[in-house]
Parts: structure tokens; sequence; C-alpha cells
């Protein structure tokens, strides 16, 4: 074998190699990201509502306590909830102006 045609191949396997190693090395670090995330805050207990679910709820348009309320039942029991409901709107809704504000 000609030592040139050695040396690219080799070059190439070394290159597959080190892709390798940054692929499972960035998959790894996925896997850990994932797992030590805090587990998701119920805010309506009665309800067994997350957090996550009153994000989503305002991403599909849901702007208010009521609504919230009503469409996911975070606040139509006892109503303790409805202080971090509304703190979670208001955090979004200051989020998404500063994020307008900037894109400006």
């Amino acid at each position: 074998m000609h030592p040139i045609h050695t040396r690219r191949e080799e070059t190439e396997r070394s290159r597959k190699s080190s892709c390798y190693r940054e692929l499972l090395l960035f998959t790894l670090l996925l896997w850990l990201n994932d797992s030590l995330k805090t587990p998701d805050m119920y805010v309506c207990i009665c309800n067994a509502i997350t957090e996550k679910e009153i994000h989503n709820a305002i991403d599909r348009g849901l702007s208010n306590v009521e609504d919230i309320a009503d469409q996911l039942g975070a606040g139509a029991c006892c109503g303790s909830c409805r202080e971090t409901t509304r703190s979670i709107l208001e955090s979004r809704h200051s989020e998404d102006s500063q994020l307008w504000v900037s894109a400006v």
C-alpha cells in the first residue's frame, strides 16, 4: 500500500473517532442536563396542575387567571393557587415585553 493512502486512511479514522467521541459526550451531557433538572412544581394541588402546564396554556394564548381556571382547573377549587398563577402570568408578560422591546 502506498504511504500516502495509509496516512489519509489513518487521518480519516482519527477524524471519525473524534466525531464519535464528541457525539457520545454531547449525548451524555444532554442526558445529565435532563436528569439534573428540578422536578416540575405543582401549582394547583387540588387538580394536580403543574407550572409547566400553566406555561403551556399561556403559550396557547390564555392570558388571565380566570381563563386558566376554566381551561385547566388551576384555581377552580379552593383558589389558593390563584396568586401563584397570577405571578406566573405576570412574569411571562414581563418577559414577553422585554423580548418585544429588545426586538425593536
